[in-house]
């Protein structure tokens, strides 16, 4: 609190006095992610309820999947666990090249699918 000119504040100072805390705080600085590892690398993924899918997935990141219900993320996953069948695409896995054909090996290669309905 207090009364101050116009000039006599910087930004951060002002920001400070109206807030109670420190501008760094609100904003701290971003982690700097070590150089970017493809973890998991999909390339023109088609099979059941897919269409070429592709999308890079990198070490340390989070990926989101969304859409509206029915538009193919449940069958991507199962997809990417070894429950759907691949007809066409690649799936990498750290840089090699592989096929998954059912959840064991998907689970091998350190893939593992939380299903929607978690009693199941």
């Amino acid at each position: 609190m207090g009364t101050y000119e116009a000039t006599a504040l910087s930004e951060q100072d002002a920001v400070e006095r109206m807030t109670g805390r420190k501008l760094d705080m609100l904003y701290p600085e971003p982690i700097t992610l070590p150089e970017k590892t493809p973890m998991l690398q999909v390339n023109d993924l088609s099979g059941a309820g897919l269409h070429e899918v592709s999308f890079t997935a990198y070490r340390g990141e989070v990926l989101g999947i969304g859409g509206l219900a029915g538009q193919g993320q449940r069958e991507l996953l199962l997809t990417l666990f070894g429950v759907n069948r691949v007809r066409s695409g690649t799936i990498e896995v750290e840089g090699k090249r592989t096929h998954i054909g059912n959840p064991r090996e998907a689970i091998r290669r350190g893939i593992a699918l939380l299903p929607e309905d978690r009693k199941t």
